[in-house]
């Protein structure tokens, strides 16, 4: 929610909200307020107005359509003071253009330096709040969908930030919540009187057909941000998925990877035991290993210095003593065994083999 003020020209004779609430019970028809009617600014004169006693119909007020207007109306002395969201008078308030008589908040500020209604005596509170709002007939889950993406703004670091510059309090109700809120608010509020003496318009004044059409964009707008919010949300989750299953299979490639290891080394201690249990000499074993690596005769024996015959008679020698026909049936000897090691089976699968 948005909080009013009361802001003066920097210049300005009334040099707090005591001066101005003097002047307006003295003659009401001599102070003049610019503010947009038949809105918050509006409804807030009347709640300020009635607080002090006074009747705001008989002061001057000058219809403007924004807070830029409000401000350049104040400062080029065309009305006595301005009403308008804090938010949209900040930038001219710490130019120093713009003197603060007080805003509407319900507590203190937390630096002190913009004084409340309530700090000055008048017993008076005052936020402008807003809403989003869904056209009629759509479902619960599309509720839910919009519900969640705002939800989510409103815990973003960019939000706290916006409360935190424009001095906005954070009202935010959803659901069975904020329906109770609609039904006490329309109870409690009042509609602005349209017209009142003195009243001053300018920039035109807005049909209910332009005002309707005004709203119709303002939620268009506040929807596409919503979808746009949701759509982000939800592509953040997708990419944590992502992320989540990459790290699942990575780890699956490790646990691989170590398996894989654990059974190379554990064949290779096999085949040296083999080795050892076949009496092989250290030149049959370096022969031998270079034949289950796939390496021929020729390649075998320039690798070892040494003859292609040389290397022939012992690889001969190798199969003689491991019973065994060629080097096809040594390779098949130990495939045999890693095939076990990293597909094991039951013994009774075994003996039906």
């Amino acid at each position: 929610g948005e909080l009013e003020v009361i802001v003066v020209a920097a210049d300005s004779p009334l040099r707090d909200l005591a001066a101005l609430v003097r002047a307006m019970k003295a003659d009401p028809s001599s102070v003049s307020f610019a503010g947009a009617a038949g809105g918050p600014d509006d409804l807030f004169l009347q709640r300020f107005s009635r607080a002090i006693g006074v009747d705001a119909t008989r002061t001057t007020w000058v219809s403007v359509t924004g807070g830029s207007e409000v401000a350049d109306a104040v400062v080029g002395k065309q009305v006595t003071a301005g009403l308008s969201g804090f938010g949209e008078l900040s930038s001219r308030i710490e130019s120093g253009e713009l003197r603060t008589l007080a805003i509407s908040a319900e507590e203190p500020t937390r630096d002190g330096r913009l004084r409340t209604l309530r700090e000055q005596g008048i017993n008076l509170s005052f936020v402008n709040w807003r809403g989003v709002f869904a056209p009629p007939g759509i479902s619960d889950g599309e509720k839910e969908t919009l519900r969640t993406a705002i939800q989510a703004m409103t815990a973003t670091r960019e939000w706290r930030q916006a409360l935190e510059h424009y001095r906005w309090r954070d009202l935010y109700l959803s659901g069975n919540d904020f329906v109770r809120f609609l039904v006490e608010e329309e109870a409690r509020s009042e509609l602005p009187a349209p017209h009142r003496p003195g009243a001053i318009v300018r920039g035109g004044t807005w049909s209910r057909r332009a005002q309707a059409g005004l709203a119709s964009i303002i939620l268009l707008f506040a929807c596409i941000a919503t979808f746009v919010t949701w759509q982000r949300l939800e592509g953040v989750r997708r990419e944590r998925e992502l992320w989540r299953q990459l790290e699942h299979v990575q780890e699956q490639y490790r646990q691989r990877s170590a398996e894989t290891q654990d059974l190379l080394e554990g064949l290779s201690a096999q085949i040296g035991r083999q080795f050892e249990k076949w009496a092989l000499t250290n030149a049959e074993r370096e022969v031998a290993m270079l034949m289950l690596k796939g390496l021929r005769h020729k390649e075998i024996a320039t690798i070892r210095g040494t003859s292609e015959r040389t290397v022939r008679t012992q690889a001969l020698t190798v199969y003689k003593k491991a019973g065994l026909d060629g080097r096809t049936d040594l390779a098949a000897f130990f495939l045999e065994d890693f095939l076990l090691a990293a597909h094991p089976v039951q013994p009774s699968a075994r003996r039906a083999g």
